[in-house]
């Protein structure tokens, strides 16, 4: 029997107990939240909850109207625009809160807890691109936003996300008649003229001054949207979504058993225009011809902007959402261009490539009315009652 006890004791001496000395390392949790923001209150509803579980974190609460200078402070450095809750801990910024935004957080706090010291973006004179790269180990495994997909493995959420809204959005924002009209005139003339050097010239310069004008457009409303953004402003812009997208889905049950084509720009105006260009394209200089196409390609797209203006203001208010960087917001801006331009891209090419006419049909354009409405909606209740899933923070 006393053989029996002292073998079960050596066994008990062979089996690994894992006991975690307790680390000392303190972590700040910085929130900055508003009164009147329900995510705000349901996250720190969820802070007191964990508060107790790591005894090593402390959390800072600054709602923003009452410490406005430090938050004014905090966002320039961040660079995410008027937007509650704002969590920052160490150089880890989480703008929103959802489910998933409980994991992230936690993850932060544990991974932070694993150092001695590190750059805390709220309180040191660094700039926040200085304490990401001196945090960037510690950040570097919390992957915020990276979740594994059956057979594609390990997929960045909010960029692929951002990805597929530019280019669907762009895409059906592109099939619009109003500047498609014109460039289809445009190119058949230069058929007639036999000069393909000419044609594809001035085609590309019409395209290229096309792309700029929108580029233009989406560059200002981001400016204006990371200055105004609030909870104020996204109400308005969903309320302005969903009338929208009911007036997108109107029209498309109006122009269902017709084949309309651009509803903005009239007749009388029409006539004009096609004059205008058969003007320029008779003109012996080929570089006041090139001035003449690119004014023109200009005020068709700004006409264009009246009639498509919500699909790119939808578009930019989704990404001023978002913790973007410079880089990353010409990135998306860039896509959308050039999926909106794709239709126009191909019939250039077409046209270039065999010297016939190939027109889009405007079925296209009645089934864009039906798709951007039904985009719109879908943006307007998002951004009404469920912005985190804009944000991607879900």
């Amino acid at each position: 029997m006393k053989k029996i006890y002292i073998l079960i004791i050596a066994l008990l001496f062979l089996i690994p107990f894992n006991v975690k000395a307790k680390n000392d390392n303190k972590v700040t949790l910085y929130l900055f939240h508003r009164e009147s923001c329900p995510h705000c209150k349901a996250e720190i509803k969820y802070l007191d909850k964990i508060k107790d579980k790591y005894d090593y974190l402390e959390i800072k609460e600054y709602e923003v109207s009452k410490n406005k200078t430090l938050y004014q402070n905090v966002i320039k450095k961040i660079g995410t625009g008027d937007k509650t809750p704002i969590t920052i801990i160490g150089s880890k910024i989480i703008v929103g809160f959802a489910d998933n935004s409980k994991s992230e957080i936690e993850r932060s706090i544990k991974e932070y807890n694993k150092y001695d010291s590190y750059c805390d973006l709220v309180t040191t004179d660094k700039s926040k691109k200085e304490c990401q790269k001196e945090n960037k180990k510690i950040d570097d495994k919390i992957l915020s936003d990276v979740n594994k997909v059956p057979l594609l493995g390990e997929v960045n959420v909010k960029t692929t996300s951002l990805f597929l809204i530019a280019m669907v959005i762009g895409l059906v924002d592109g099939f619009n008649p109003c500047a498609m009209w014109v460039l289809i005139f445009l190119i058949s003339l230069l058929i007639e003229m036999k000069d393909k050097k000419k044609m594809v010239i001035l085609g590309l310069a019409f395209i290229l001054a096309s792309g700029f004008i929108y580029t233009l457009f989406m560059v200002s409303w981001l400016k204006i949207t990371n200055t105004l953004m609030s909870t104020w402003f996204r109400y308005l812009i969903a309320l302005v979504a969903l009338i929208a997208g009911i007036i997108n889905v109107r029209n498309y049950m109006k122009m269902r058993k017709s084949e309309t084509g651009c509803t903005v720009t009239k007749k009388e105006d029409r006539k004009k225009i096609m004059k205008r260009i058969q003007n320029i394209i008779h003109e012996n200089n080929f570089f006041i011809a090139l001035v003449g196409i690119i004014i023109l390609a200009c005020s068709v797209n700004l006409i264009e902007l009246a009639c498509s203006s919500a699909l790119p203001t939808f578009f930019i208010t989704i990404l001023g959402m978002n913790d973007l960087n410079a880089l990353q917001y010409a990135f998306y801006i860039f896509v959308y261009i050039l999926f909106f331009l794709l239709d126009d891209i191909i019939v250039f090419l077409v046209a270039t490539l065999t010297f016939k006419m190939t027109a889009i049909s405007n079925k296209f354009n009645k089934y864009s009315h039906l798709i951007g409405g039904v985009i719109c909606l879908l943006i307007g209740i998002l951004l009404a009652f469920f912005p985190n899933i804009i944000m991607f923070s879900f």
